[in-house]
């Protein structure tokens, strides 16, 4: 006999047995935050703590980097990882492989617009430097001006970011790298935290949004065998 009281077990049709989801308030149907939304607020949420933390940022990696230490010649050193030969050597590897077009292509589009923009805001805002000691908030713009946002910044985030791409296992190096670059630029007293912070974020979205916009095939992972292959071909 059956308990009136014991849940019905049986189930409809078309019912897959599943406990009813809650519906979504109206106001929150649609909404995706994404990688790319994530990425912005991450970028923004670091530019505007670097801002407000400005001067005492700065100062606190001068205090720890001092002058004629161990810690500031390291920190020198890494500068040479990230110039402009490295760009260039890259290019000649990438001239050299298989898919020579598509990857000179969304190489040369990454670059073009990250130093554009850079050279573009670097005028245009006209931000002083902190050895002028002018104070953070000193603006001239199309003055000569070129603190903000930062150049070796957004030079070693760039090629770490690249790079990263096409070997991962590079990240391991080139990434710490790049964040001692930035640290120097501090410790040296070229560039306040904001402009770090700015420069750094200016190389990660334009990579970000050149990937999205010319798709993976443009910034593939690759591998030895590809140029040995591209070399039998030629030979």
């Amino acid at each position: 006999m059956l308990d009136p009281n014991a849940d019905d077990a049986r189930c409809l049709p078309g019912d897959t047995g599943a406990a009813p989801q809650a519906a979504t308030p109206a106001g929150f149907r649609g909404f995706r935050l994404g990688q790319t939304g994530l990425l912005l607020l991450l970028c923004l949420t670091g530019l505007v703590l670097a801002f407000a933390f400005d001067t005492a940022i700065t100062e606190w990696v001068q205090r720890i980097a001092p002058p004629d230490t161990w810690f500031r010649r390291l920190l020198k050193l890494c500068v040479w990882p990230f110039r402009w030969g490295t760009y260039v050597g890259l290019a000649g590897a990438l001239a050299l492989h298989t898919r020579r077009r598509r990857l000179l292509i969304g190489y040369g589009t990454v670059l073009a617009v990250c130093f554009g923009l850079l050279y573009a805001l670097k005028y245009t805002i006209g931000r002083a430097r902190p050895d002028q000691e002018v104070g953070a908030l000193s603006l001239e713009p199309l003055q000569g001006q070129d603190s903000f946002p930062s150049g070796h910044a957004t030079q070693a985030v760039l090629l770490a970011t690249l790079l990263g791409l096409y070997f991962p296992r590079s990240r391991w190096f080139f990434m710490p790298a790049a964040v001692c670059v930035c640290v120097s630029r501090l410790a040296l007293e070229r560039h306040f935290a904001s402009d770090v912070v700015a420069g750094s974020a200016l190389a990660v979205l334009v990579v970000h949004f050149c990937v999205r916009l010319l798709g993976r095939d443009n910034y593939p992972r690759l591998k030895l065998s590809d140029w040995r292959l591209a070399h039998r071909r030629d030979s």
